[in-house]
């Protein structure tokens, strides 16, 4: 009968310190996160645009691994490009991060000098603000001619530290007038760039390179000549 009695109290003192027990991975602490998302080529501020603090945790087995995200929670910036989020952090186990949609204004062509900020400062308040913009547009009227091995390239690039990437044009035709469409960024020397193969197809890539500086407007139109014979 004490032996009864004495296992009953073990598993209830158990029971109750277990019932209290809270793993480290479960405690949270508040934050905020604040910042400004603008175009800051051309000075402006982007509103109502949406703003996620995302969590990153392992979900995967011992065997597996593996890692799954969540939203915490979310807002829209207001008229000045700011937004400010609160949200529980967990201590251990998960990382941060704040990420932003893209422009709807520039469609599928937008860029973002970084889209996804970690968080892992120890203050209760971090800071992360976004350079955002959207590209600024080269409208080419070009007068084509000799393209006998097509196709002829056509691209545009900003010649600044940072590589940004945007779709160039393929032209076909030997003899033509056309207007294509080019990207770059904003504010920043431009390299205008066609490329071309002579006859020998295991011949090199000829180039033609042009520089110039770009303002902040959102179009400029130009106006070329590419004779394939200069090549």
């Amino acid at each position: 009968m004490k032996i009864t009695w004495y296992i009953g109290v073990v598993i209830g003192l158990c029971l109750i310190s277990c019932s209290k027990y809270e793993s480290p991975f479960d405690a949270t602490t508040s934050k905020t996160v604040t910042g400004t998302i603008k175009d800051m080529e051309r000075d402006r501020a982007i509103a109502n645009l949406k703003v996620y603090v995302v969590r990153t945790y392992g979900c995967g087995t011992w065997f597996t691994g593996g890692t799954c995200s969540e939203v915490i929670d979310s807002t829209l910036t207001d008229s000045q490009g700011k937004y400010s989020i609160t949200y529980q952090e967990r201590i251990e186990g998960s990382g941060y991060s704040i990420v932003h949609d893209p422009i709807s204004s520039c469609e599928d062509l937008f860029n973002s000098e970084l889209i996804e900020q970690e968080l892992r400062d120890q203050g209760r308040t971090i800071t992360r603000n976004f350079n955002v913009w959207c590209p600024l547009v080269l409208k080419l009227e070009l007068q084509i001619k000799n393209n006998e091995n097509p196709p002829l390239l056509v691209y545009a690039y900003p010649e600044d530290p940072e590589t940004f990437y945007f779709p160039d044009v393929e032209i076909l035709k030997k003899e033509t007038d056309t207007t294509v469409y080019l990207y770059t960024k904003p504010n920043t020397l431009t390299s205008l760039t066609a490329q071309y193969q002579l006859e020998d197809p295991n011949a090199n890539f000829h180039f033609t390179h042009e520089s110039f500086t770009v303002g902040i407007q959102d179009t400029l139109e130009l106006s070329r000549v590419i004779d394939c014979n200069d090549f």
